[in-house]
């Protein structure tokens, strides 16, 4: 009797591709035991409405969700995961745990030690440019004489400002850059987070308070926003763009330099999405001029919901994508695998160029705060980056009003007892 397993996911390309290659992977190594059925979902905040808000981890409809770490801590405290840890003693996925990185595997794990998900994609945020542009002989010529230095990747926001404005021409239908300002609460958060970081600050301190509303949070806010206005080196575009948008925009060839998750940099060698294939280059994400070079560590997780009424079949679909030939699937669908020996196959470097960086970029990566209240936070800081770039407010009202409403929401929690 063939066995009904359903899997639940954000509607993305590279996870479609990646899935539906990984439930043949299960079908081949089962024996036709299992048959897979999908549910993709068109916005982060509908999976997370459907499955965190509404209850679906506890329906019995979904059997695999694939989730944002974001939501991991409350769906632990709400009890909506199953711990997968006597699975793995019985039946450890292939090489545990060493063929990750040990930034895959934090975000995952409850306080008494219990793990609920195998990394499945990971970001990171990483810079992307036309070296097409930038190693450009004539380009260089004229850099140098504007700006009195050679024109190099930009190691800091300082330096990428100055590239950016270089590259700003409009009447050829390229920006220096491109944000995804839309607020859905995603890109425009992680962009806020990462130019905080890069400067040194931080979003709580290690007793929970609010201290981004620090110099460096102005100077970031600031910063974010003067991109479009100001400095007009992104255009007001960007404010309709999400995450997707601002990455389509790079890939039609309109943008010179980008900060972007991975995902699109695999996009960008793609002939069927690209228009820049084999003119990208990248590298670490800009600091600021005293700050250290820094990314966003969010990822995607496979796990099974609490409700699950066929964990065990679950679990074999979790072992087949998270085996070595599954993470090499999920990377070639599209989406960003987290293994090791992804990261370092010779053939996926190869077609691929930014995997040859992808350890690095982890040695200094960053996560949103893992409390239970995070997405709440979440929804404030969205207000907080839409109010300034859309000039509602000034970086400082802004920074001052959303402290306080982080401070609220923490004290009604009971973090100041």
């Amino acid at each position: 009797m063939v066995r009904k397993l359903k899997i639940i996911a954000f509607d993305f390309k590279g996870f479609r591709e990646a899935l539906h290659r990984q439930a043949e992977l299960l079908k081949e190594r089962s024996g036709g035991k299992y048959e897979v059925e999908f549910e993709f979902i068109p916005s982060y905040e509908k999976l997370y409405e459907k499955m965190i808000k509404e209850g679906g981890v506890f329906s019995g409809e979904y059997d695999v969700f694939l989730c944002l770490t974001d939501w991991i801590p409350e769906l632990i405290r709400k009890k909506g995961l199953t711990p997968l840890n006597d699975f793995i003693e019985e039946k450890p996925p292939e090489g545990w745990p060493n063929v990750w990185s040990r930034s895959l595997l934090s975000l995952q794990v409850d306080a008494e030690g219990r793990l609920y998900g195998f990394p499945y994609h990971n970001g990171p945020i990483i810079l992307m440019y036309r070296k097409d542009l930038l190693e450009d002989p004539e380009e260089k010529l004229k850099f140098k004489e504007k700006f009195g230095k050679p024109l190099k990747v930009p190691e800091t926001w300082s330096e990428f400002l100055e590239v950016a404005k270089f590259f700003t021409r409009p009447e050829e239908d390229l920006y220096g850059t491109v944000l995804a300002a839309y607020p859905d609460g995603h890109m425009n958060v992680y962009d806020f987070l990462l130019h905080l970081w890069t400067r040194g600050g931080e979003l709580l301190d290690e007793n929970y308070n609010p201290v981004f509303n620090s110099p460096e949070g102005e100077e970031a806010l600031t910063f974010y926003a003067d991109l479009i206005w100001k400095h007009e080196v992104a255009p007001k575009k960007s404010l309709e763009l999400n995450t997707h948008g601002a990455g389509r925009f790079y890939l039609e060839g309109n943008a010179a330099l980008v900060w972007q998750w991975a995902g699109f940099a695999c996009m960008a060698e793609i002939p069927e999405y690209s228009k820049v294939v084999g003119k990208t280059g990248y590298a670490l994400v800009p600091r600021g001029d005293k700050g250290k070079h820094t990314t966003v560590n969010v990822y995607w997780v496979l796990t099974i919901p609490a409700g699950s009424q066929e964990k065990e079949g679950a679990y074999e679909f979790l072992l087949a994508a998270a085996s070595k030939l599954g993470d090499k699937l999920t990377t070639e669908a599209g989406a960003i695998g987290t293994r090791l020996s992804t990261w370092r196959d010779e053939e996926i470097q190869s077609r691929w160029p930014f995997y040859r960086i992808m350890e690095k970029v982890h040695e200094n990566a960053k996560s949103p705060p893992q409390i239970p209240e995070y997405h709440e936070i979440n929804e404030k800081l969205n207000e907080m980056v839409d109010n300034v770039v859309k000039l509602r407010k000034t970086p400082r009202e802004a920074l001052d009003e959303t402290a306080e409403e982080v401070r609220r929401i923490l004290e009604s929690a009971g973090y100041y007892r």
